[in-house]
């Protein structure tokens, strides 16, 4: 499962789905790889290291790992429909989330003086 501290707990997504462009690399990678984009999203929002069974994945379940790290409800038809309709916003949404909960739990972790 992917690491997270209760500084990630929010009650709706960091990130538009509509803002898929605001980070170019991600943006290209998913347009361009989806398959591979994937794999690695679902890999990291279940803190393991990417391997090709990852490529063979409901984009839903990462999705409901992200709602269980940010403390959100879990809301299946909404997340699928999202994936179904607008694949590649939905994706880049989500590894820019992974990377915002990655990036909020290590800020919590360092020791505080």
């Amino acid at each position: 499962m992917l690491k997270y501290t209760k500084a990630c707990e929010k009650t709706k997504f960091e990130n538009g789905l509509c803002v898929c462009c605001g980070e170019c690399g991600t943006c290209c990678y998913t347009l361009f790889c989806y398959p591979c984009a994937s794999g690695h999203a679902w890999a990291d929002s279940r803190g393991e290291t990417c391997a090709l069974i990852h490529t063979c994945v409901c984009e839903v379940f990462i999705r409901s790992n992200i709602r269980h790290a940010r403390n959100m409800p879990i809301k299946y038809c909404s997340d699928c429909c999202a994936h179904m309709f607008c694949p590649w916003c939905t994706l880049v949404q989500d590894i820019k989330e992974i990377k915002s909960i990655q990036a909020e739990s290590q800020i919590e972790d360092e020791p505080k003086e």
